[in-house]
């Protein structure tokens, strides 16, 4: 069962949003319970940060009935730590709150811990981790690991377009620089 957090609704005034302080910390996606304690409102909820890139809300501009509570999942596609914040605004943004959040594996678990739990189910960050040879020491379905080799790739087809384009000795000069640089990177990401 994921964790929840919950944010209370027109309870000191109208469009008032409250949340406990301090950091909200879990282990992976969370539910964000709004509780509403007067008339109806819409609630709006965004991703920033390093959250806002591995995560995303299912519902994020909710219409909340006067006095219920509903439930809006924050799926979070990639392990921690790292942080974030989520913002909750209401009236249109005459009310808006941010709450720090930090996604963090030791926080405890969501999930179950069987034997496939470990392997991603959907998404783009799996299905290009598929295609990706194992390598010791370096996580495939990081993110961070997946920009690399997306950078370099399009430097690689950047130089070789330019040189191709362009008949220079300077330019060569820089496509072998270009080359040198992103084997040198691959070279130190392959040896982990």
């Amino acid at each position: 069962m994921p964790e929840e957090l919950t944010v209370h609704v027109n309870r000191s005034r109208r469009h008032a949003i409250e949340v406990a302080d301090g950091p909200f910390v879990t282990a992976g996606s969370f539910e964000v319970v709004l509780v509403n304690h007067g008339d109806g409102a819409h609630v709006h909820l965004s991703l920033d940060g390093d959250l806002a890139a591995a995560g995303s809300v299912a519902s994020p501009a909710p219409f909340l009935d006067a006095d219920a509570t509903q439930r809006v999942a924050v799926d979070v596609a990639a392990a921690g730590p790292f942080g974030g914040a989520l913002t909750l605004s209401a009236g249109y943004g005459q009310s808006s709150i941010e709450v720090p959040v930090r996604i963090d594996p030791d926080a405890g678990p969501t999930v179950d811990p069987s034997p496939d739990a470990s392997k991603p189910s959907s998404g783009l960050l799996p299905a290009l981790a598929d295609r990706l040879p194992a390598l010791d020491g370096v996580d495939a379905t990081d993110p961070g690991t997946i920009g690399l080799l997306a950078l370099a790739g399009g430097a690689l087809v950047l130089a070789v377009l330019v040189a191709s384009m362009v008949d220079s000795a300077v330019v060569m000069l820089g496509v072998v620089v270009v080359v040198a640089a992103v084997g040198g990177a691959l070279a130190f990401l392959l040896r982990g």
